[in-house]
């Protein structure tokens, strides 16, 4: 069941490949995320239907704490990176580290009364194991371009050696 997930988790973020929209592209990586999650947590119907609008909070949650600190590094970036911009970059680091820390803290209590220990446990590596399957695929699909850049490179020298 699992290399069968693996493998639809895979050929759906080999379909972005061919050119689809951001917003379809999007919507089948996060197909491929809440099915591979689902299935490592072995979540019920009923739990998932709980689980994924708490925990799809959680992320986006998150990601903008991400995202704040990214603007803050572009803004220091613009500024030419003094030393002033380093240590308020520092601050801003520890203090939205334990934005996350106090964030994760009362999403796994509201998740606890959808998912039982075990599952919570479980969620770190299902989220780890979803985004090594991604870094893979991409790693993969680069070398793919790469050979393919290459065999062009070649068949363009080919063509003018003949040619000339």
């Amino acid at each position: 069941m699992k290399k069968l997930l693996l493998t639809i988790g895979l050929l759906l973020i080999a379909s972005l490949v061919y050119g689809q929209g951001d917003d379809d592209a999007r919507e089948k990586i996060k197909a491929t995320r809440i099915a591979m999650i689902t299935e490592k947590l072995g979540l019920s119907p009923e739990q998932a239907q709980q689980f994924w609008p708490v925990y799809n909070e959680f992320t986006d949650r998150r990601e903008e704490l991400v995202m704040e600190y990214r603007q803050a590094e572009r803004a220091a970036k613009a500024r030419g990176n003094t030393e002033e911009d380093q240590r308020k970059l520092l601050d801003l680091r520890h203090n939205l580290k334990q934005r996350e820390l106090n964030l994760e803290k009362d999403y796994s209590e509201r998740l606890l009364n959808v998912i039982d220990t075990r599952q919570l446990s479980q969620l770190r590596g299902a989220e780890e194991d979803f985004r090594q399957m991604v870094r893979e695929y991409i790693q993969r699909r680069e070398v793919r371009e790469q050979r393919i850049d290459n065999m062009r490179q070649r068949q363009q020298r080919i063509d003018r050696r003949n040619d000339g």
